[in-house]
């Protein structure tokens, strides 16, 4: 065996092969190489580390073989596992990078896990083990360049490799490759070759025996399996076809690697982990509604997940959107505090189990914090998992649910009917509409002509009056008069409402074809609400109640309302659980920070079904045409988005009547210059030849009035981004600019006013965003689909806040960690201090 240090011109080479060294300076990387890496040539088979040695050397394997192996003793035999086999050639020194051999260990125990030797005629790289350490100090993020450790986090939670250590997870994780599918794809079918086997990190995958049997595999499944008695033949063939359904990421390993690395049978543990999943599914009894088939097919939209380390599920008070399932023989605890702020006794439950059932209806608090004890499994499945399932099936399944998963706030009357504002997981929990005084005092005036006509139809039926055509016609014409107020009146009063979700008040009032105004603000941004009930009030039962937010003029009014004591009472209650759910959320993000710097940091997916791409299907001639027609009139005035830029403008109509003046002296232009070839005005000649001379700067002019215009319209937009919501006024060329901006989170409420019938016909009106800041409210005037507008920015206003309340939570548990660090630093240097001088 031969040693050399590395020239000058290895040192571009060497990037190549460790190209975590592209993060460190030019100066560093030539230290790094000349001082802790030496070139060694094998010429015979020579032992590298020896199993249990302290690691004070890493390798890269550039050509030839190394074997690695643990030997464990059993009594008076011993046997070896967590064995790998690498190999490489000269031919690959410029392709992908190598595996750096001992740095699990080096991460881990600082122990060697195996013993190692590489063959003859083998060329590697050593590294001191410092070198590592010195590289850390300098570049600290270099650990996910020297080692796959995102795809060892994410093997950490797959149930199949449940129990496997950190450094055989760390060997898969080297033989693995994550890749992405698409839906259709079928990655095998019957009589191939079972050489490899899939782990489904995110996605749906369908296996079919072209029989009875099948199955539907969703999140931390494995499959590739042999059925019994295949596993012994010398080349085994699969019995059935495996077809990616949703869209996919799958981990994809050699079978032959996986049995080498860990010793075990793949096949039978993959059965194990299966049949676990099914029975816990089929005795839970929140599905014996569902019937077999749907529960055998459930098992494909729900993850499977294994917890290494204890770890908090889910957070007292937080908004849940899960199901989450404990498998049998499994265990997990649950904590609570009383509402002064004391822990309750803690209890330990023991598999099967379900927690936050009532997710699947709606966002729901948990009640309790459920914590997952070291080494259990879960099956989650999500509210959208649940819902693309009803999809699939074409069937609510929701209504095969056990009527104790509905939450506990009572769902009013008539909610079947669909408001496209609502999003995913809100639902709502009080819809109320004025009371019937006000109904009343619609209506008065046609019961006044119902009364007039009762009392002229009596005259003539009496004889006091003759019948005359002109009676008859007061009556027809009062009739109908009568019936289309009344018609008018009743839809007018039932488009007036006020509804309370689990996360925002909204307010609309809408006159038929004329007038529609929506009002909303969401529950944490409400400060008080104040209600006025008079003497009728009282004698009735009804009142006027203000919903008040700390907007400029930020609230909500809303007359005639029926019991509008109940009313305050909800909303206050709705209100109070949003805020404590909101600091409930402050949590998560706490421990999912301080898992990261402790790396415990757990790789769950949430859901399966992933937003699928929308093939449109061809369409007929006729749908084209409307679809074509449609769009004109609906033509929607927004930029193309830049990221999470978004900018609108006024509806075109407004640019249209902008145009008028300018557009009609182009075609008084026009006409004269095409009227002066017609033959029978030739005798006007000489005078059209005078008015051309006049023709052409007014033609000049009103071009460049157009384009004035024009640009003056596009430059005036409406534009949110991620944090902030921008209003700007600008003139073309050098002249005035005005630009407005807010934050997102000073939003209190927004008003959408769609004031005309011309506004409904073409879609467009008013978005009023009422703002705590002292630019005042924004109002974005005539921009097209106001709707969408406002629930777009209704939506980045969550995602804002979201977000900060993250970025908020992790500076608060940066704090904590770095006061223990320092403080067990101080107290370490205190220690040796008080050391006697002989020690």
């Amino acid at each position: 065996m031969s040693e050399s240090l590395p020239t000058a011109p290895d040192v571009e080479q060497a990037v190549l092969i460790f190209p975590f060294l592209q993060k460190v300076r030019l100066e560093e990387q030539q230290y790094f190489l000349q001082h802790h890496v030496r070139q060694q040539a094998i010429e015979e088979t020579v032992l590298l580390f020896r199993q249990d040695d302290p690691v004070t050397h890493l390798y890269v394997l550039v050509e030839g073989i190394i074997e690695e192996s643990r030997t464990v003793q059993e009594g008076r035999r011993s046997s070896q596992s967590l064995r790998r086999r690498l190999t490489a050639t000269i031919t690959k020194e410029d392709g992908p990078p190598r595996t750096l051999i001992g740095v699990y260990d080096l991460f881990h125990h600082r122990y060697y896990s195996t013993s190692a030797y590489a063959h003859a005629s083998s060329r590697l790289y050593k590294i001191d083990a410092a070198g590592i350490d010195w590289l850390m100090t300098r570049v600290p993020n270099i650990s996910t360049d020297l080692a796959p450790l995102a795809l060892v986090d994410r093997l950490r939670t797959i149930p199949f490799l449940g129990g496997l250590g950190d450094v055989v997870l760390g060997f898969l994780a080297d033989a693995s490759v994550w890749l992405p599918y698409q839906p259709g794809v079928t990655l095998y079918q019957v009589g191939d070759f079972a050489n490899y086997l899939y782990f489904i990190d995110q996605g749906q995958v369908y296996l079919d025996w072209f029989d009875e049997r099948n199955r539907w595999l969703g999140n931390g499944a494995v499959f590739g399996l042999l059925e019994h008695g295949e596993a012994s033949l010398d080349a085994p063939t699969v019995a059935h076809q495996a077809q990616i359904v949703k869209r996919t990421s799958l981990i994809v390993l050699l079978r032959r690697s996986f049995i080498n690395i860990t010793g075990l049978s793949p096949d039978v543990r993959g059965e194990e982990v299966y049949r676990a999943v099914t029975q816990t599914v089929n005795t839970l009894p929140i599905f014996a509604q569902f019937g077999e088939a749907l529960r055998h097919k459930l098992v494909g939209y729900v993850s499977h997940y294994h917890i290494p380390t204890p770890h908090i599920l889910l957070q007292q008070g937080e908004m849940n959107d899960s199901l989450w399932l404990l498998l049998d023989q499994q265990r997990a605890q649950v904590h609570a505090l009383a509402q002064t702020g004391e822990a309750l006794q803690s209890i330990g439950v023991e598999g099967p189990a379900y927690f936050g059932e009532a997710a699947l209806y709606a966002e729901a608090p948990i009640e309790a914090s459920i914590e997952a004890e070291e080494g259990s499994q879960w099956v989650r499945l999500h509210r959208h998992d649940l819902e693309q399932f009803s999809l699939d099936e074409r069937r609510k399944l929701k209504t095969l649910l056990p009527q104790s998963t509905v939450p506990s706030e009572p769902q009013p009357q008539g909610q079947s009917t669909v408001y496209d504002w609502l999003q995913s997981g809100e639902t709502i929990r009080l819809l109320c509409r004025r009371h019937w005084i006000n109904l009343w005092v619609k209506l008065w005036p046609s019961f006044g002509v119902l009364v007039g006509l009762l009392g002229l139809s009596l005259l003539v039926a009496f004889g006091t009056l003759s019948p005359s055509n002109w009676i008859y016609g007061v009556i027809l014409v009062g009739g109908a008069f009568m019936m289309g107020q009344v018609v008018w009146n009743l839809i007018d009063y039932l488009n007036d409402y006020l509804i309370v979700t689990n996360r925002r008040v909204v307010l609309q009032e809408e006159v038929l074809f004329f007038r529609k105004w929506r009002q909303e603000a969401l529950l944490e941004r409400i400060q008080n609400v104040d209600i006025n009930i008079g003497f009728w009030g009282r004698l009735f039962r009804y009142g006027n109640i203000v919903i008040r937010t700390a907007g400029t003029n930020g609230s909500i009014p809303f007359t005639f309302v029926t019991n509008p004591r109940d009313i305050e009472r909800r909303i206050t209650a709705l209100r109070n659980l949003r805020r404590v759910s909101e600091d409930a959320k402050k949590r998560g993000p706490i421990q999912d920070f301080l898992e990261g710097r402790l790396r415990l940091r757990l790789h769950l997916p949430a859901y399966v079904c992933l937003p699928e791409v929308v093939v449109s299907r061809q369409s007929s001639r006729w749908q084209r045409l409307r679809r074509w027609v449609k769009r004109l009139l609906l033509w929607r005035t927004v930029g193309a988005s830049i990221g999470d830029h978004i900018i609108w403008r006024k509806h075109w109509l407004i640019l249209l009547g902008h145009l008028m003046p300018s557009l009609t002296v182009l075609a008084i232009i026009v006409f004269f210059a095409i009227a002066q070839f017609l033959p029978w005005l030739e005798i006007l000649s000489p005078t059209f030849l005078a008015f051309n001379l006049l023709l052409l700067p007014i033609f000049v002019v009103d071009c460049l009035w157009i384009t004035w215009i024009v640009l003056d319209w596009r430059n005036d937009t409406y534009e949110v981004t991620a944090t902030t919501i921008i209003d700007v006024e600008k003139k073309p060329l050098f002249f005035d600019e005005n630009r407005r901006t807010a934050r997102l989170d000073e939003i209190q409420n927004i008003e959408v006013n769609v004031p005309s019938l011309l506004h409904y016909i073409f879609n467009f009106g008013n978005v009023k965003l009422q703002t705590a800041s002292t630019n005042g409210d924004f109002t974005f005037n005539r921009v097209s689909a106001p709707h969408d507008v406002a629930a777009e920015i209704q939506r980045r206003i969550e995602a804002y806040q979201t977000g900060e309340r993250i970025e908020a939570a992790k500076r608060r548990a940066q704090e904590l960690p770095d006061w223990f660090d320092i403080y067990d630093l101080l107290g370490g240097i205190r220690k040796r201090r008080a050391r006697p001088p002989n020690q």
